[in-house]
């Protein structure tokens, strides 16, 4: 499994405690089934002690998915910002991806806790949930050219997605960024951003995530290959949609608010080793406006081509 350490990015909605220390206080009971009657329909809850609750397949692997905890810290507005970063040894081509999601948060204190698995295809539907599109693998050393397999310099491939994810489990927004590279070149290099769009027959969209910004960064030096995507995205009807998912104890959940835009960014880089074919991600994500306290985190990751 891959080294990761980060902290959690929100502006938060529900009331805060203008006591908001370093230490961690972790959920008093976190093996404990959460208060019932205290806001969500089985997507959140929101416990007695401020916690909120998100649901997560990564649960059903027991002892496989590790529990990390997350302190984030608070600013003088209210906001949690956030910095994240993730590493690993030689990036050969694989179809293990490592999946780590935001179960818990606690908006008075901008503390985290998060389940971190590796999924490999004998996992199911679990790894066909969280794969990319594509699996494309290549042994280490080789690449396809007409048809043929040559011999080539070492090759390595990185990619890492960030996801801002609603109550029930759907993608608001995304930004995957991917390298491959050997000792000499970057050999491609790829990112999408995402924005969801909720669509019923005809083509009206009543929910609809809007791309403002969308670009991408190369850098190259002379030990490793940076390359980076940058997006902001809006949607105008975000607290609308939770009202009418989850009722009115969705909206008391984000705070009775009277706003329904919501905003999204992501800045997420991929850096890979020349030589060694180690490899570097950093991410800095952000999320306010309307009922943004009910979405969570995750980021995905892996060696195949996603794209």
């Amino acid at each position: 499994m891959t080294s990761i350490t980060a902290t959690t990015t929100t502006l938060l909605l529900l009331a805060v405690s203008p006591a908001a220390g370093s230490a961690l206080s972790k959920d008093p009971n976190p093996g404990s089934a959460p208060d019932q009657g205290i806001y969500g329909q089985g997507a959140i809850t929101v416990t007695r002690d401020g916690w909120i609750h998100y649901k997560s397949e990564l649960r059903a692997l027991g002892k496989r998915a590790q529990t990390v905890a997350v302190i984030g810290s608070r600013e003088a507005d209210g906001s949690c910002t956030s910095s994240g970063s993730d590493s690993g040894v030689g990036s050969v081509a694989t179809t293990t991806i490592t999946v780590r999601e935001e179960v818990a948060f606690n908006p008075a204190t901008c503390q985290s806790e998060y389940l971190v698995a590796d999924l490999t295809p004998a996992d199911g539907a679990i790894y066909a949930e969280a794969a990319p599109p594509s699996a494309e693998t290549q042994a280490l050393g080789q690449e396809t050219k007409g048809g043929e397999v040559q011999a080539a310099l070492a090759t390595y491939t990185r990619w890492y997605k960030t996801i801002w994810e609603d109550p029930i489990q759907i993608d608001i927004t995304s930004e995957t960024v991917a390298q491959r590279w050997n000792s000499s070149s970057r050999l491609a290099a790829q990112h999408k951003s995402y924005g969801f769009n909720g669509c019923v027959p005809g083509g009206y969209c009543p929910d609809r995530t809007y791309i403002d910004s969308s670009a991408n960064y190369f850098g190259t030096y002379s030990n490793r290959f940076e390359y980076s995507g940058v997006s902001s995205m809006h949607n105008s009807t975000f607290s609308q949609w939770v009202r009418a998912v989850l009722g009115p104890a969705g909206w008391a959940a984000c705070g009775w608010t009277s706003s329904n835009r919501a905003d999204f960014s992501h800045n997420l880089q991929v850096v890979g080793y020349k030589t060694t074919g180690n490899w570097e991600s950093h991410w800095s994500d952000h999320k306010s406006g309307a009922c943004t306290n009910l979405v969570h985190h995750d980021e995905k990751t892996g060696a195949s081509w996603p794209f």
